[in-house]
């Protein structure tokens, strides 16, 4: 069946060709909310890359440190600060004072801390007792000794609710251990 031409010359099927206002209203409201979700959801994603790159950059480091004191028969601190770490070395040898070797800056507004986390479910007991690190001046003190250059201790690095734990338990193992939590969960051994 045929549509009737109407004044205009338009026929009824070509009036009702397309969509209405409203219609195209709901498709740009839901791809705005589907946009403001994945926002939210690659903020988060990319705020959690960038604090396990911080903490694994951080035992990378105290693992190579470890390897230069051996190689060097020399006594390395790892200075602990709130945004950075600073690494010093003395030479036992020549009794030299400290020298400077590195200062690393943790970006993306992550921090450090010596400070007993509120929930320690998953993570060794080290934690619950005590923490050499924090009880030196926020320094680990790294000796040229290859099964104990480590003293036991933890710091924890942080940004949004995520949180990584390196941790040196003696009791686990002659390395420090890296642990994550995401929120208020309970640790998990990385």
């Amino acid at each position: 069946m045929r549509s009737r031409p109407t004044a205009s010359g338009n026929t009824a099927k070509n009036r009702n060709a397309g969509f209405s206002m409203l219609e195209l209203m709901v498709v740009i409201i839901v791809f705005g909310i589907l946009c403001g979700a994945a926002a939210v959801s690659w903020s988060s994603f990319t705020r959690y890359q960038n604090l396990r790159s911080e903490a694994n950059g951080f035992h990378k480091d105290l693992l190579a440190l470890r390897a230069r004191a051996l190689q060097n028969n020399d006594t390395i601190r790892v200075n602990l600060a709130a945004g950075s770490y600073a690494v010093t070395q003395s030479t036992e040898d020549s009794g030299d004072p400290w020298t400077a070797v590195k200062t690393v800056t943790l970006g993306h507004g992550i921090t450090m801390s010596t400070a007993v986390p509120a929930n320690r479910t998953g993570l060794p007991s080290v934690v619950d007792t005590s923490n050499s690190w924090a009880k030196n001046d926020n320094r680990i003190q790294i000796l040229p000794d290859n099964l104990s250059a480590f003293t036991n201790g933890f710091a924890t690095l942080e940004v949004g609710g995520n949180q990584f734990c390196v941790v040196m338990d003696q009791s686990i193992g002659i390395a420090p251990t890296i642990f994550f939590r995401k929120g208020g969960g309970s640790w998990k051994r990385m």
